[in-house]
C-alpha cells in the first residue's frame, strides 16, 4: 500500500502547509485581542469563532458566536 503523503505532489503539500501556518499566524494575532477565537469546521465550511460552537449543557449551536466562514472544497466535519 502506498502511503498516503506520496500520493499527493510534493509542492502541494509545501503549499498546504504555508497555507495552514499562515492560518496558525492569524489565529495567534487574532487570539491577542480575543482570547476564546478558535476555528469550527461545520459540514463543509470552515468557521471562525469569537467563543464556543455549541452550549456545553443544551449542546445547541451558538450560531451568535460564528464571525465568518468561508467554504473549504473537500472538507468534512466530525471526528475520528
Amino acid at each position: 500500500m502506498v502511503n498516503a503523503k506520496h500520493r499527493i505532489r510534493p509542492e502541494h503539500l509545501k503549499r498546504f502547509r504555508k497555507a495552514c501556518n499562515e492560518l496558525n499566524a492569524v489565529m495567534r494575532r487574532i487570539q491577542e485581542y480575543e482570547p476564546e477565537a478558535r476555528y469550527y469546521l461545520q459540514e463543509d465550511s470552515m468557521l471562525l469563532m469569537v467563543g464556543p460552537s455549541h452550549d456545553d449543557e443544551r449542546e445547541q449551536p451558538l450560531l451568535e458566536n460564528e464571525a465568518d466562514g468561508v467554504v473549504l472544497i473537500g472538507s468534512s466535519g466530525g471526528a475520528w
